[in-house]
């Protein structure tokens, strides 16, 4: 029985990698309508709505106990408010693609964590899927050009790395914790600091915006940016992290940037070479490698 879970996990959390490709384009279609602070305070409220409204109904879990799980996940809190914030910012200077592939360094980063603090051991089979990802987002980053007319900012690559490193600390923290709580649990106690910082970063922009003039597509971006990438999408990172391990997890996050080029090519014009669907094979590989026992 915990064999099958097992498998059904690697499965199930795959789909939250190519989650993730895709809002970065709902992002931007977002960024068209409103400004990338208060967009972002949006996405997150929603988010915490979604998963508050979600817990309560499915009564497992209430207000007091996450105000008792806060306590135990602070770090964890810390991890996630500055990704979201460096992520946010960083999706506005760079195509699509290319932010995709730079988060898509995810499994390396947390790989050289895992190695540092003794908390996995790595086989390898791993080391060389790690070494094949590297090596697949490299061939695409060197060949990326910036068709859709963005051009490709160091301060953008710089702020999506970072994310990924924020991201990769938070990956690693929540393993331990959703062995004791709730993944939809720890994601409300992650999103309220979070929640709370754009609040008062855009502030003014809160209260004098006028939502009601936001047409469907931005409010459609908003929500899927919001509720799926961010409150779904994250219960089942976690939930998955807990079962297959961080390394192993973070693997899944070279389908990203092959996500995030597709759906960058057929939303935004950002095109693909033959040079970069090379990369994309490598990374696909990769992922397969990493499974095959």
């Amino acid at each position: 029985m915990g064999q099958k879970i097992n498998q059904n996990a690697k499965y199930i959390i795959a789909i939250t990698p190519i989650i993730w490709g895709i809002n970065p384009v709902f992002m931007k279609i977002a960024y068209l309508y409103v400004e990338p602070l208060l967009m972002n305070f949006m996405r997150l409220f929603l988010a915490l709505i979604f998963s508050l409204t979600f817990m309560l109904a499915s009564k497992k879990t209430s207000l007091t106990e996450i105000k008792l799980i806060s306590k135990d996940t602070k770090r964890l809190m810390v991890y996630f408010a500055l990704f979201q914030l460096c992520f946010s910012m960083g999706v506005q200077y760079l195509p699509a693609g290319i932010a995709g592939i730079v988060f898509g360094l995810l499994p390396v980063t947390v790989l050289i964590i895992n190695k540092i603090i003794g908390e996995e051991k790595s086989g390898l089979k791993i080391l060389i899927s790690v070494g094949m990802s590297i090596s697949g987002i490299a061939v695409v980053m060197l060949n990326g050009t910036s068709s859709s007319g963005v051009v490709i900012s160091n301060l953008g690559i710089g702020l999506i790395f970072s994310a990924q490193v924020f991201y990769s600390l938070f990956t690693i923290e929540s393993k331990a914790k959703v062995k004791i709580y709730n993944p939809f649990t720890v994601t409300i106690v992650a999103l309220i600091p979070s929640t709370l910082l754009f609040f008062f970063i855009s502030i003014r922009q809160v209260f004098a915006f006028d939502y009601l003039s936001l047409p469907a597509e931005a409010w459609g971006s908003i929500l899927f940016s919001g509720v799926i990438a961010i409150s779904i999408a994250n219960a089942i990172w976690m939930w998955g992290t807990g079962i297959i391990g961080s390394t192993k997890a973070s693997l899944y996050t070279n389908l990203n940037p092959v996500a995030a080029l597709i759906a960058g090519y057929l939303v935004l014009g950002e095109t693909l070479n033959t040079i970069q669907f090379a990369g994309i094979v490598v990374i696909f590989a990769a992922i397969i490698l990493s499974q095959v026992k």
